[in-house]
């Protein structure tokens, strides 16, 4: 799956890389991961197929964004924080990351899962997020809805960024509700 030039599948995009990087190496949620010593040949070699992965499955638009960046980690590091600068769209894709975390097994404290949750929230209240109940109940229902196809999100998220643009932090549940029928 490519990455969109508008970054609305950025949640199910970043998903798939973690399944296929886990696939291939056996690291249990890449990108969450601290960055790896770069001391080791595999660790490199490792970072070197993430970093082709990233290049070979977003938009050739977005290439000259990540073209700088040394390590995939950056690289996903400055996709995320180019699309999430506030919308709708990006408070999305950022709640459904935070849906999807579990606890990882390679890590030695309840603290280190709780503070990957954390980033997760603090990403989102950068971006305007309101905890509200019509807020999260929007989000939920938008939650593990397809990107892609008959029942594709990209116009519900498009007229819900307008929306948001116009209005900060203002969507109600039933904006979301009829942008979905």
């Amino acid at each position: 799956q490519q990455l969109e030039f508008d970054s609305s599948n950025l949640a199910s995009w970043r998903t798939k890389t973690v399944r296929v990087i886990f696939v291939m190496t056996n690291i249990l949620k890449y990108w969450d991961t601290k960055q790896l010593s770069k001391d080791s040949q595999i660790e490199l070699a490792i970072d070197k197929y993430a970093s082709q992965m990233i290049y070979t499955t977003i938009h050739p638009n977005l290439c000259d964004m990540i073209d700088e960046c040394d390590y995939a980690h950056n690289a996903m590091e400055m996709l995320e924080s180019h699309f999430h600068q506030g919308g709708w769209t990006a408070q999305v894709a950022t709640f459904c990351q935070l849906c999807s975390h579990t606890f990882d097994l390679t890590m030695t404290t309840l603290l280190e899962h709780i503070q990957v949750v954390h980033k997760d929230i603090k990403k989102l209240e950068s971006d305007g997020f309101k905890w509200t109940k019509d807020m999260i109940i929007g989000m939920f229902y938008q939650h593990g809805a397809p990107i892609a196809g008959p029942f594709s999100m990209e116009a519900v998220n498009a007229a819900l960024d307008v929306k948001y643009q116009a209005n900060p932090g203002a969507i109600k549940l039933a904006d979301v509700c009829a942008e979905m029928q």
